[in-house]
């Protein structure tokens, strides 16, 4: 079962980050726009942000296209463990 906005909410809050700095949907406009930037294809972003597309192809095409979005997601998690140790890297250096 997936978490609730007010779940990710109250985690970032304890984590200091508070609703003036970012909340829960941010992360899915900051995934989006940065897998965009990469070049990953506009259906497979949105495909995997469960946005629904209601036109007749929408409609008809079931497909998951899992393993691309696999792909996606660990270019995703690379991506965030990247800023993160250079976050770290830049504070420790201070």
């Amino acid at each position: 079962k997936p978490i609730s906005d007010a779940t990710l909410g109250q985690a970032l809050k304890r984590l200091g980050y508070g609703p003036d700095r970012i909340v829960p949907h941010g992360f899915r406009a900051m995934a989006s726009t940065q897998l965009n930037e990469q070049g990953f294809a506009p259906d497979l972003i949105e495909l995997q942000l469960a946005h629904i597309d209601s036109t007749v192809r929408g409609i008809y095409n079931r497909a998951t296209r899992l393993q691309e979005r696999r792909e996606m997601m660990q270019w995703w998690a690379n991506r965030l463990g990247a800023l993160r140790a250079s976050e770290v890297a830049a504070r420790d250096a201070a």
